[in-house]
């Protein structure tokens, strides 16, 4: 039986901390932004549902600004489906940024990206100029083509795609696009910082 929480918003008394394990599916709609979820230590959540992905997902964000501190989500991974058919290869991220100077992009932390059925899928493509997208820490299943990533006729030194300390079958370089940024832990830190979301402060004003 799936559970319904109430969302609280910033305005409203904090999250009481979520302890041991709790079998529910937790969803956080579009119009509640800006939530904190905190357990203690130990905290995991477990949705053993296996339709299909947008259905059966442990965990799903449709606000910004989200955070999640001391939860583990067990059953969340990235599941590739076939695209037509799998006669063609899919895009796992479209992403674009307007600038360099702006700071925002997708990075992926320490998740697991696999198939279903005949999947093959890129890790990213360039949806505008300037597009930003780190994976780092993620075990790659086979699903992942040997390029790696399509720029889609923008500029590729305008463009930043990284993978960083990935393992799997899926993370082998050795075919993957020459202009793949070639970061160092140093450089992936600023992304996976809980700062790289706070640029305007938000987590600050949680109550």
């Amino acid at each position: 039986m799936e559970d319904t929480y109430r969302v609280m918003t910033q305005r409203q008394p904090p999250l009481e901390k979520m302890s041991h394990v709790m079998h529910t599916k937790v969803k956080v709609p579009r119009d509640k932004p800006c939530i904190v979820l905190e357990g203690n230590a130990g905290t995991i959540i477990s949705w053993n549902a296996y339709t299909t992905v947008d259905k059966s997902a442990t965990f799903t964000s449709e606000a910004d600004n989200f955070v999640a501190k001391n939860i583990v989500f067990k059953g969340c991974i990235i599941s590739v489906l076939p695209f037509n058919g799998g006669r063609v290869a899919g895009f796992i991220t479209a992403r674009g940024r307007k600038s360099a100077e702006e700071m925002t992009g997708f990075v992926f932390k320490a998740g697991t990206v696999v198939k279903n059925g005949n999947a093959h899928s890129y890790l990213g493509r360039a949806y505008r100029a300037y597009s930003r997208v780190i994976w780092h820490d993620t075990e790659f299943s086979d699903v992942v083509v040997p390029q790696g990533w399509q720029a889609c006729n923008q500029h590729e030194e305008n463009l930043e795609y990284a993978e960083v300390k990935c393992h799997g079958p899926g993370s082998n370089l050795s075919k993957c696009v020459r202009w793949l940024k070639k970061l160092q832990e140093q450089d992936v830190q600023k992304f996976t910082d809980i700062s790289y979301i706070d640029q305007d402060g938000w987590l600050a004003n949680q109550p």
